[in-house]
């Protein structure tokens, strides 16, 4: 996916004021990240511990490609191919690829921002969508590709995919994140149900 671009911005500075950030606790930044993404149609946005952000940033080094299943309802999937490039995760739907990676365009595309590991002890995550995925879908596969690579059961796929992709056991592989993604459904429904009684709102993606 070496013509693709960032749908998300390049730099943190350019969507919040780093220095009015720096003023505030971890759990105000969190709130403020994710209720300026909360109306927006486009993007999603939640945070991460710093510790997992490593985690991930350097298995997405080792096994940079990788399949993940978007259900369009019950009985329906697409599965779209994920790269990571830089600090950023770009996601298109396997079949374009498939047919010419040159002409392939992207459905999404992930940003880590690290800017605040070392004050805050969280990375700022941002998922960037278009049409063709639904507010729902761009947050459960922001949150699945994080899953896969934290995830010691979920990476064992992954390594197997990029690694020794003749061990790579497709139908196993979509047993499992079939649940993933009905477990992060369950969870988005739950926090979604949180800030209409005006609870608690999750602190990082789990």
């Amino acid at each position: 996916m070496s013509g693709f671009s960032s749908m998300s911005p390049e730099q943190l500075n350019t969507i919040v004021k780093l220095n009015v950030f720096a003023q505030e606790t971890p759990e105000r930044v969190n709130s403020i990240w994710r209720e300026y993404h909360k109306k927006s149609l486009a993007a999603t946005g939640f945070t991460l511990h710093a510790p997992d952000h490593v985690v991930i940033t350097e298995r997405m080094k080792q096994c940079p490609m990788f399949i993940w299943p978007v259900y369009k309802n019950e009985n329906d999937n697409v599965i779209i191919l994920s790269q990571k490039q830089g600090k950023f995760v770009f996601c298109t739907y396997l079949e374009d690829y498939k047919l010419n990676p040159e002409t392939a365009a992207p459905w999404m595309s992930l940003a880590m921002y690290d800017d605040m590991c070392a004050s805050k002890g969280m990375a700022l995550i941002r998922g960037d969508f278009t049409p063709n995925l639904t507010k729902t879908e761009g947050e459960i596969l922001s949150r699945m590709i994080l899953f896969g690579y934290h995830d010691d059961a979920a990476y064992k796929h992954v390594q197997a995919f990029n690694k020794t992709p003749a061990s790579f056991d497709f139908e196993a592989y979509m047993s499992a994140f079939k649940k993933v993604n009905q477990n992060l459904l369950e969870d988005i429904e739950a926090a979604e149900l949180k800030d209409l009684a005006g609870g608690p709102t999750p602190a990082v993606a789990s």
